[in-house]
């Protein structure tokens, strides 16, 4: 028995030596590979002014909101005594619910784990700003559970008048150039970047 013991305590340990010398760089690769990803950061189009310095189109950001009702940094005690106050607040920033039918939602996601509850689409950074204010919401982007999607959208000041000179670029399988949007889409649309996103401990 005791050389059975002996045995297999050699065999862990050989195998110990292995895992951290012979494969020790593979599983460090993987580990790096696995806790890290480059996200790409689309470039903001450009700004179209007139020859007086007039805007005639510019871009501008819009949000997604969505809320990690699962987040682990929120325990039911603190939920529930701030559900009220949240469902409250988001009743007053967008105007679409009650707070009471706010309230049943946040609640159902907390049930369900929902990590992506959506908010709300379409949101200026104003009512971003309010939000991020709100009970639960302030605690910060990863505590507070609040996931915050930006995108761009284009707006022509002037609405209508010189609208088809101004013009637009639509991509997809039928691209569509039209105007100046369309003539220097490639100066207008300018150049993604990317930055490199890490994986923490919480």
């Amino acid at each position: 028995t005791g050389a059975g013991l002996f045995l297999f305590g050699f065999a862990i340990i050989g195998r110990v030596a292995h895992l951290q010398f012979a494969q020790g760089d593979y599983w460090k690769a993987k580990s790096k590979k696995l806790s890290t990803r480059k996200e790409v950061i689309i470039a903001e189009r450009g700004n179209i002014f007139s020859a007086d310095g007039n805007l005639l189109a510019t871009s501008y950001p819009i949000y997604e909101l969505r809320f990690d009702a699962a987040t682990g940094s929120v325990d039911k005690e603190y939920f529930d005594e701030k559900i009220d106050s949240l469902a409250l607040g988001l009743a007053n920033v967008f105007g679409e619910k009650t707070q009471k039918q706010y309230k049943q939602e946040l609640l159902r996601a907390r049930k369900r784990k929902d990590h992506y509850f959506l908010l709300k689409r379409n949101v200026t950074y104003g009512q971003l700003k309010k939000v991020k204010a709100l009970p639960i919401l302030n605690l910060g982007k990863n505590k507070g559970g609040l996931i915050a999607l930006q995108k761009s959208r284009r707006e022509k000041p002037y609405g209508i008048l010189a609208s088809r000179t101004v013009g637009y670029s639509l991509k997809g399988k039928k691209n569509v150039a039209v105007g100046l949007e369309g003539y220097y889409d490639s100066l207008l649309c300018g150049k993604n970047g990317s930055r490199l996103m890490r994986k923490i401990a919480k």
